[in-house]
Formats: C-alpha cells, structure tokens, sequence
C-alpha cells in the first residue's frame, strides 16, 4: 500500500517526500522521512538512538518536539545522532510565541481548550530569541558542514576512550 501511495505522489511530483509518524522499519523502502523515534529521540532512559543508526543509516529521522522552543540539550542530542530539528506550532499560544516572542503561561493554553499543551519547562529554559538564535546557528552549522552532517556515514564501532591515571 505505501509503495502505491508514494508512486501516485511521485507521479504529481517526484520532489513530493513521503514522511510517516513513528518509525517502522518494514517502511524503509516506501518513505523518506520518519517523523519521530520514540524513546531514542531525547536523552532518557532506555533510548536506543546508535542502534536503529548503526542498523539504518541512511534514515531520515526527525526529532519528534512537540513544542515551538527546543532545548539545547535535545538540539545537540539531534546532533550527534543525525537526528533532524523540529519546532512543532499547534496552538495560537504556540504562533504568538514564535512570532511575537511571547512566551505562553499554562492559562494561555487552558483559554483554548487545550489538553495536551507543549511543555512549558523547555518553553521557558531560555529566552525565545536565545533559543531561536541557537537552535539556528547549530542547523546553520549542520547545512555548513552538509558532506558529515546530511551525508555521512553514521558509525559508532570507533568509540571513545577513557584513560584513567
């Protein structure tokens, strides 16, 4: 079935990119981008990000956010993991918030009725305008460096070294 739907898409237009939420690898064939790894897109417990890389490396995967800030910590984890940034902006706060730099309250979200509203602790980790300079100047640094960061080869049998003294 997702071969027929990606043929018909690509026969409007071949650019046309076929992105599915979760991540499957009987896809892998049939999609160009996963939205989302599950527990291997942040720093937790049990994520598992080297081993679908080290498995897949040719996989586009997009950091599942579903806020309009990001933290620094998961900006770089995307990083080091050839993970793609993402900003997700649902919400009238969220749209305020992005383009007016107003940073939403919880009762900004309740006013909405919004059940599921992003996560304010990362909303106000920093300012917008530190978020979104740094969240740019680090995909800014990525397109820059394209041939490693959008094209390289994922490897992790090289590893790191500890030496103790």
């Amino acid at each position: 079935m997702m071969d027929d739907i990606r043929k018909k898409l690509q026969e409007k237009d071949p650019e046309f990119p076929t992105i599915t939420e979760g991540t499957v690898d009987a896809l892998l064939p049939y999609v160009d981008a996963f939205h989302g790894l599950g527990p291997g897109q942040r720093i937790m417990p049990n994520g598992f990000p080297e081993l679908f890389r080290y498995t897949f490396p040719e996989s586009i995967i997009i950091q599942l956010n579903a806020s309009p800030a990001t933290k620094r910590s998961d900006v770089n984890f995307a990083v080091v993991y050839g993970l793609r940034h993402e900003i997700m902006c649902r919400y009238k706060p969220d749209v305020a918030y992005l383009k007016y730099k107003e940073v939403p309250t919880m009762e900004d979200y309740r006013n909405y009725y919004i059940n599921d509203p992003p996560d304010l602790s990362t909303i106000n980790s920093a300012s917008p305008e530190e978020i979104t300079a740094y969240t740019h100047a680090v995909i800014q640094f990525e397109n820059d460096n394209s041939d490693f960061f959008r094209h390289g080869d994922f490897i992790d049998e090289d590893g790191i070294m500890a030496i103790h003294h």
